[in-house]
């Protein structure tokens, strides 16, 4: 692994995260977006000893590790989360759009359910698993089904977990429909491992660290480095213009797969206060048939704090934000927009920002975690400064 790791200059700094300790790795489902990438359908525990070796636990039903706390801990979640359950628990932990924060929740819920403490968390996305069979190859299922890096990657996992692994009544009772997964970590973890694949794995490894299909949260020293790579998805507070979108999809099954956001936010300045004008428009491009659905979701529009909701309309209709809230120093506006597969939603909203002027005359477009690119047209007093599509942080000087 650690071959893997310094195999390209970029990466180099990894290798000083490989300490001892033990670590969770949270498997999310960005068919089903969630702020830090997607839902928590999974994990793994995974251990590195003084000798630099690691060993793991992979758990494949979060339900197990949640249900009997659930029923015993009745903890409120927050208020979006409560149109799809009325008690908190790990499946839903990663709901700050800050990821280092965010991991004191999942942290926090991991401990409260299994007693235990870890010395970081990181995420990783389907997408990183599916991008990942683009480099070592695909892989045999124990049917016979081939998993590839192609279009059909989501379906097929979603009929083997949620529907042909219950036919089986004795499965019913095991209830581990992602066993399956974890019988593969050998051939996978043989091939991650390889010389033969160190250059396409090192490659790889950069391209999920830089689009966030990976992120990295730790609660030492360690957590500067993993914050100045842009690994973390620590939310940037040090640019005065700053934007950035973060969706979550709330009971819309896995349609998030489905949608695509073209953007275009117009910055105007009047001395110290700016008017943030933004045209969000959604598109599902899905069919309805499952594991597709109506995409029923959040979106946040996050800005410098402080920001201000003038007037907002929805396919035309004035609407009303459905969350405000501050996270690690930004303001974070929330809205409803629910599409319908072949349709598309348009919000068109304006915004009152202060102006810090001790921060740096910069603007920053942040990316959200398992998003794989939006269309992002940004203008500040009439000049272009973005345009195109962006799937990862994006840093300018303000003209």
């Amino acid at each position: 692994m650690l071959a893997i790791i310094t195999a390209a200059y970029p990466l180099a700094p990894l290798a000083s995260l490989w300490r001892p300790g033990t670590y969770l790795v949270l498997f999310e489902n960005d068919a089903e977006l969630r702020p830090s990438g997607g839902f928590i359908g999974s994990y793994a525990v995974v251990t590195v000893h003084p000798n630099r070796t690691a060993s793991y636990q992979i758990q494949t039903n979060i339900y197990k590790l949640d249900n009997p706390f659930i029923a015993e801990h009745p903890i409120t979640p927050p208020a979006p989360l409560q149109g799809i359950t009325d008690r908190w628990s790990l499946r839903d932990s990663n709901w700050d759009i800050d990821f280092p924060t965010a991991s004191k929740t999942i942290q926090q819920f991991y401990q409260l359910e299994t007693g235990q403490s870890v010395d970081g968390v990181i995420a990783v996305t389907a997408k990183a698993g599916k991008e990942l069979l683009g480099s070592i190859g695909s892989v045999k299922l124990s049917d016979g089904t081939v998993l590839a890096n192609d279009d059909n990657f989501y379906n097929i996992l979603a009929y083997k977990v949620e529907k042909e692994y219950f036919v089986d009544p004795a499965n019913r009772t095991a209830n581990e429909p992602k066993q399956l997964l974890a019988n593969l970590v050998p051939t996978v973890a043989r091939r991650l491992l390889s010389p033969i694949n160190d250059w396409r794995v090192s490659i790889w490894l950069q391209h999920m660290l830089q689009t966030k299909q990976i992120l990295l949260s730790f609660n030492d020293n360690r957590q500067s480095v993993a914050d100045q790579h842009g690994w973390s998805d620590r939310i940037n507070a040090t640019s005065q213009a700053y934007a950035s979108l973060n969706n979550a999809n709330l009971g819309g099954m896995k349609s998030s797969q489905y949608l695509s956001q073209v953007v275009r936010l117009d910055i105007t300045t009047v001395g110290n206060v700016a008017t943030y004008a933004w045209q969000l428009t959604r598109t599902h491009r899905g069919t309805g048939v499952w594991p597709d659905h109506r995409n029923d979701n959040l979106t946040r529009i996050v800005m410098p704090l402080g920001a201000t909701p003038a007037t907002s309309l929805l396919a035309g209709q004035p609407v009303q934000p459905t969350t405000i809230e501050v996270d690690a120093g930004r303001t974070a506006i929330g809205y409803r927009i629910d599409t319908v597969p072949g349709t598309s939603q348009q919000l068109v909203a304006q915004f009152s920002v202060p102006i810090d002027p001790t921060l740096s005359r910069t603007f920053t477009w942040q990316s959200q975690p398992g998003v794989s690119g939006d269309m992002v047209h940004v203008t500040y007093n009439n000049h272009v400064i973005l345009d195109g599509e962006i799937d990862h942080d994006y840093q300018v000087q303000l003209p």
